[in-house]
């Protein structure tokens, strides 16, 4: 399982923040890497030791970079750094697409709401374009997913089941106007 850090609010609940613990490497956008720096440097974790900073460059300054990459090596973790300057794509799907290349096939994604409600919205309905494999030219990820403070975010394609517990307050909604879904013990 591979950690997606977005820029968005850095998670505070005890679920997302699990995940980032037992991850075995972190990709992230770009501005992400000050958050996580933070929380390294304030709890000593994740667990993983590889760190990947994905983006066009322009979030954070040579000077900031060098910082941030001194202190995480101190912490014993390598952090490698891959800009892209295409303007094509934004930070998520980069940093996607460059997790992908290294042969993760399950993806969650943490910081990806909050903050802006366009960036909120726009990264939910990346969800779709990742999980069906078109940001990965066709080749599907085993497991797409977004974990925030206040809840998952799963994209399915097939029938599906899900875990839950009485009173869990559930949401289904589509990207497509013709979906048809049907439920059972919900």
């Amino acid at each position: 399982m591979a950690i997606i850090l977005a820029d968005g609010d850095f998670p505070s609940h005890p679920i997302p923040l699990q995940a980032l613990s037992k991850a075995h490497s972190i990709y992230c956008c770009d501005g992400a890497i000050r958050k996580l720096r933070t929380w390294i440097e304030a709890r000593n974790e994740p667990q993983c030791h590889e760190i990947y900073v994905i983006g066009d460059g322009d979030s954070i300054s040579q000077n900031e970079w060098d910082n941030v990459q001194d202190r995480m090596q101190q912490k014993g973790y390598t952090v490698h750094r891959n800009c892209e300057s295409e303007q094509d794509y934004n930070a998520l799907t980069k940093t996607s697409r460059f997790a992908f290349t290294r042969g993760e096939r399950e993806l969650i994604y943490l910081g990806a709401t909050g903050l802006r409600e366009d960036h909120t919205i726009g990264n939910i309905s990346l969800m779709c374009y990742y999980s069906s494999g078109h940001a990965f030219n066709g080749e599907k990820p085993q497991m797409v997913r977004m974990i925030s403070d206040y809840g998952t975010f799963t994209p399915i394609h097939k029938t599906t089941s899900f875990q839950s517990f009485a009173r869990q307050q559930v949401s289904i909604f589509s990207m497509r106007y013709d979906t048809r879904y049907s439920t059972e013990g919900l």
